[in-house]
This record gives structure tokens, C-alpha cells and sequence, in this order.
């Protein structure tokens, strides 16, 4: 599996912590829920098919300069987190990122922030992933 550029180290899968993700909408994340080290939410591109290009637009809005991974079906990885705030889209297929109090499911378009020091894994759908990310 190809790991995503940029900062992070593996965390060994019982290690504890605790992250929330609030405020999300899309794709089945959950919402509501509070926490120090919280996601700001996944947000979804409102039902309208968004081109690599158009993701590649939203970062250069925010100043940010993404690289691109991708991952086949059914991949995993394991618990770790980012010393950086971590701005992701899904660009195409599906990927649920978990967190230590629920999962965050990305399709096509659909956006996760990750403040630092939240810790996720993740796992690929069925059809694999190509996502984009850039930290702060």
C-alpha cells in the first residue's frame, strides 16, 4: 500500500486517545459530537461532480499546495496521527477514516480536516481511493 506523503508516524493499533468528529455533513459521517482533539468535519461537494482540477482550485484558495495518493480496494491503515492540521479530499472511490469516537466515510469530492495530534486509521472501499492532502 502506498502511504500518503507528508508527516505522521504508525501508532500501534491500541493505542488510545480520543477524537470527535463535529460538524460534519456528507457521506454518513457522524455529527454532533464534541472533543479536544476534534475533526472539523467531512463536508460533501453538495451533490455536484467536482473535477481533480476543482480540488486542486480549493487548495491553491487556501494557500496550500496538496500531493496525491491512492490506495487499491479493501486497504488499510493503521492508528497514527499528523503533528499538522491534515486537509483532505477524496478525488475518486471511497475511503472511511476512523476516529476514537466514530467513522468519517469520504466519497468523490467530500472534504476531512484533521486538527494535530488527531488520531484515525483508515480503510479503503471497494473500488480503491485516489485522495488529495495538504498540512498547515
Amino acid at each position: 500500500m502506498s502511504a500518503p506523503s507528508a508527516g505522521g508516524s504508525a501508532a500501534p493499533s491500541g493505542a488510545s486517545g480520543s477524537a470527535a468528529p463535529s460538524g460534519a455533513s456528507g457521506s454518513g459521517a457522524p455529527s454532533g459530537a464534541s472533543g479536544s482533539a476534534a475533526p472539523s468535519g467531512a463536508s460533501g461537494s453538495g451533490g455536484q461532480a467536482i473535477t481533480r482540477a476543482g480540488i486542486e482550485a480549493r487548495f491553491r484558495d487556501e494557500g496550500l499546495s496538496p500531493t496525491g495518493w491512492g490506495n487499491g480496494p479493501d486497504e488499510r491503515y493503521g492508528w497514527h496521527s499528523h503533528g499538522n492540521h491534515k486537509v483532505l479530499y477524496c478525488v475518486s472511490g471511497s475511503i472511511v477514516f476512523h476516529t476514537r469516537t466514530g467513522d468519517v466515510a469520504l466519497e468523490a469530492g467530500d472534504r476531512l480536516d484533521l486538527p494535530p495530534g488527531t488520531e484515525h486509521a483508515a480503510t479503503v472501499g471497494p473500488s480503491g481511493c485516489q485522495c488529495m492532502e495538504a498540512y498547515r
